[in-house]
């Protein structure tokens, strides 16, 4: 039975692993479902102080953005990052259009209910 302190610690040697992994392969990553094959490999085995035993080679980094990053580099995840600045500002684009209609809507549709 671990204790909760060492539940705690856990992630940070996943993440640990894929962070050695990234640096490795910075620019195309090392290809999509291997970070559990590549995690076996004797360099990116992290050792725990709390119970000595090996850690950190699961089937994932168990963060989204980490396996992206570990798996398919700086090339997968600028499209993933752009993605999320583009929505972000055309929402408010949107937003500044939208929500002045929206709250004059409002008095009118509560009128009907």
């Amino acid at each position: 039975m671990s204790s909760p302190c060492q539940e705690k610690r856990t992630p940070f040697f996943k993440f640990l692993t894929a962070f050695r992994i990234f640096k490795d392969n910075i620019f195309f990553g090392i290809g999509p479902k291997m970070f559990r094959e590549v995690c076996k490999r004797k360099k990116y085995i992290v050792k725990t102080k709390l119970d000595a035993s090996v850690d950190g080679c699961q089937t994932s980094p168990h963060n989204y953005y980490l396996q992206i990053l570990t798996e398919t580099g700086i090339f997968g995840i600028i499209p993933i990052i752009g993605n999320f600045v583009f929505s972000k500002a055309s929402l408010q684009r949107i937003s500044c259009f939208l929500l002045p209609i929206l709250f004059k809507m409002i008095p009118t549709i509560l009128e009907f209910l």
